[in-house]
């Protein structure tokens, strides 16, 4: 291992193996991962995760890992000032890119819940820590903590494309990432440049330019942004309503971008004419109105893989609300740890002691 390297992962060895498994948490049996940077996301077992240059791995309404991206020669001197003088800021891996050299820090946190009934503060705390985390380090302000390189993707190595160091894969809580970068005089969350020119985050559906929907603005604004993926764009956009379009619809729209993109379509930088217009109108036309057996069947598909990712994610809810219970803690400290209600809590309980009778 380069000696830069060994100072900020001195425990850490290019040698290290470790699994999808070993990192991911339990109730995610799938993630989205994509060939190249502009590729249309698909999901697919851990199992076969290794075979893709990107991933998505915070989904399933979850965030487990905050990332930043280094697009600069010398990245890896304010990383070993700062975290030499801070061991607690040393990351989970690193990534370095062979062709120019440059890389992708990530930290492996507490898991963060972005469901409809969790809080909004820990979700706001994840924010800031990255935030902070990117000015710290000099780090691009564009990268939206969505789609990453995939430090399991074989390539790295077979074809020579790049490093992986691997550090401390304990999930560690924000405040341990607060607390050196507070010391270190790095902590400036509020410091930020938005991947796309856009208002501030108290933008409300009535002050959408041209009076448009949320779905609309975030629909037609990341289609014709001048650069970035259309996920980078797509979450930064979100980011700024009051009111976000939740998981599911974001990434619909995000699907239907990256399809036509993919397809041929317009990318960004280009503008979309007249007919191209005409043309997407008419796809979505047609995709709206008809009901073919294939487009009945797709549906179908996607609900059954809905349900099993929603019935993993519970049981997994299920065993962690039961290991805290036996480690001693009451029904309301397991519902504030977890971020779920106490009838949730005792639901999971009465649960386990049925299946135990």
């Amino acid at each position: 291992m380069p000696q830069g390297y060994q100072a900020v992962l001195p425990n850490a060895s290019e040698c290290v193996t470790v699994r999808p498994e070993d990192i991911v948490p339990s109730f995610m049996p799938s993630l989205l991962v994509a060939a190249e940077k502009d590729a249309a996301p698909q999901h697919k077992r851990l199992d076969r995760i290794h075979r893709y240059r990107f991933w998505h791995p915070n989904v399933h309404r979850t965030t487990w890992v905050l990332m930043i991206d280094l697009d600069t020669d010398d990245w890896l001197i304010p990383l070993l000032e700062v975290v030499n003088e801070h061991p607690r800021l040393r990351p989970s891996w690193i990534i370095e890119k062979a062709e120019n050299g440059h890389g992708q820090v990530a930290w492996i946190i507490d898991r963060v819940s972005h469901g409809p009934k969790s809080r909004r503060a820990p979700q706001d705390f994840a924010r800031d820590v990255r935030r902070a985390l990117t000015n710290a380090f000099d780090a691009d302000p564009h990268f939206t903590n969505a789609r990453c390189w995939n430090p399991f993707w074989t390539g790295w190595e077979q074809e020579q494309a790049g490093k992986v160091f691997w550090g401390d894969t304990t999930p560690r809580p924000l405040g341990q990432l607060k607390e050196p970068l507070v010391d270190a005089g790095r902590w400036d969350p509020t410091r930020r440049v938005s991947a796309v020119p856009s208002p501030k985050r108290t933008l409300t559906t009535e002050e959408l330019p041209g009076a448009r929907g949320r779905n609309e603005w975030i629909f037609h604004t990341t289609r014709l942004r001048p650069h970035g993926t259309v996920a980078e764009v797509a979450h930064a956009l979100n980011e700024e309503l009051t009111e976000p379009l939740d998981a599911t619809e974001l990434n619909g729209i995000i699907r239907s971008i990256e399809q036509y993109e993919a397809r041929g379509g317009r990318k960004p930088g280009s503008a979309m004419t007249a007919a191209d217009r005409k043309q997407q109108a008419q796809r979505g036309a047609k995709g709206g109105s008809r009901h073919t057996d294939k487009q009945l069947q797709q549906r179908a598909t996607l609900t059954h893989a809905a349900a099993a990712v929603r019935s993993a994610e519970a049981t997994g809810r299920a065993a962690m609300i039961v290991y805290w219970h036996e480690q001693g803690l009451s029904r309301r400290q397991i519902a504030e740890r977890m971020d779920v209600s106490e009838s949730t809590v005792k639901r999971a309980l009465r649960a386990h002691r049925n299946a135990t009778l």
